[in-house]
């Protein structure tokens, strides 16, 4: 004898579904803005010569919200084509 519950998952907030939850989006004025900042300061530690770390931080941050920006593209035309 298998016991099914029957009733669908919600969250612990709202008391909404799951399913029916809206998806979190990502801001991505200020993530553009971030990216563009982060290459900018990439590129001004490699013109004047600042530690490497520095560069590698700054290219490290600039990959990641470049990365973002990729995924959140992705997500939103899965999410149209539905």
């Amino acid at each position: 004898m298998t016991t099914e519950n029957r009733t669908p998952p919600t969250t612990a907030t709202t008391g909404t579904t799951v399913a029916n939850a809206a998806p979190r989006r990502l801001p991505r004025g200020p993530v553009w803005v971030l990216l563009i900042l982060a290459v900018a300061a990439n590129a001004g530690a490699s013109l004047f010569s600042l530690p490497i770390a520095i560069g590698i931080l700054f290219g490290v941050i600039a990959f990641t919200l470049g990365a973002l920006l990729v995924h959140d593209h992705y997500r939103r035309r899965t999410q149209r084509n539905m």
